[in-house]
């Protein structure tokens, strides 16, 4: 991503929340160069990788990320006051500061609207093929989760993204090998991710299914895999060029061998 277009005069462009400069103050944006610095540095090493290749328009909702993250970073060192239209900058004794639970809200807005925006970022990036073989990207297209909300909701338990991601990863690694094919899952994974096939592709949805039957397991053993995976080895009848990936490399295991009676009649001991 680029930072051409973030200065002094278009920084509120990228503020979600309304702040004003007292004349004479060090600016805005001076004060939180530092810590946009370092957001778009963060956004760049866990998210996007280093190369300039989003579209004006998504870089400019990567830059309200950077300038969300970068506010809320800087908060506590900013000196800021809640003012009947929004939060201002403190430079006289007669005006009180905000109170530790109204920037902790504010803190807290910054931080879920970063958020949000996120993870749609992540959703957009996909439809880059540059970003989906970068390194970040494959960390996030190696696996069948949809994106940053894309954890299954499991009754009772509560998944981060990369507590999800760890267990996908084995899981499918699994169901490739015992069942659907290291060839065939790749090739699912980049159509489903580059939005070739949609999400509610059957193939998709019931490898999807499976996974979140098997993440709650204690181990993702060998017998549970296969019970819960092979019904889509079943439903593959219906999708011939992708049967055919599979069985070219899997056939090997499923084909049952022919009955051979080479008994040598009635009364042979």
């Amino acid at each position: 991503m680029n930072l051409d277009n973030l200065n002094r005069d278009t920084l509120t462009r990228y503020i979600p929340n309304v702040l004003c400069e007292v004349e004479g103050e060090t600016a805005l944006y001076d004060r939180l160069l530092p810590f946009i610095d370092f957001a778009k540095l963060r956004l760049e090493q866990e998210y996007l990788g280093p190369d300039d290749f989003l579209d004006d328009s998504h870089n400019e909702l990567a830059m309200k990320i950077v300038v969300a993250t970068a506010l809320a970073d800087a908060v506590p060192s900013l000196d800021l006051v809640i003012t009947p239209t929004g939060f201002g900058v403190v430079s006289s004794e007669s005006i009180a500061p905000a109170s530790k639970e109204r920037v902790e809200r504010l803190i807290a807005t910054l931080r879920d609207y970063a958020q949000t925006q996120l993870t749609v970022l992540v959703r957009i990036c996909k439809k880059y093929e540059a970003w989906r073989t970068s390194l970040p990207g494959r960390g996030f297209c190696d696996t069948f989760l949809a994106g940053l909300d894309g954890v299954p909701d499991v009754p009772g338990r509560s998944y981060t993204y990369e507590g999800a991601r760890t267990a996908f990863t084995v899981i499918e690694a699994k169901m490739a090998e015992l069942c659907l094919g290291h060839t065939l899952m790749a090739e699912l994974r980049e159509a489903f991710h580059a939005g070739t096939i949609a999400p509610t592709h059957p193939l998709v949805a019931m490898i999807q299914q499976a996974e979140a039957a098997l993440l709650p397991l204690p181990r993702y053993t060998d017998e549970a895999v296969w019970h819960i995976t092979n019904p889509i080895v079943n439903e593959l009848r219906y999708y011939p060029e992708y049967r055919a990936m599979w069985k070219a490399e899997m056939a090997d295991k499923f084909e049952v061998p022919e009955f051979n009676n080479n008994v040598q009649g009635g009364y042979f001991f």
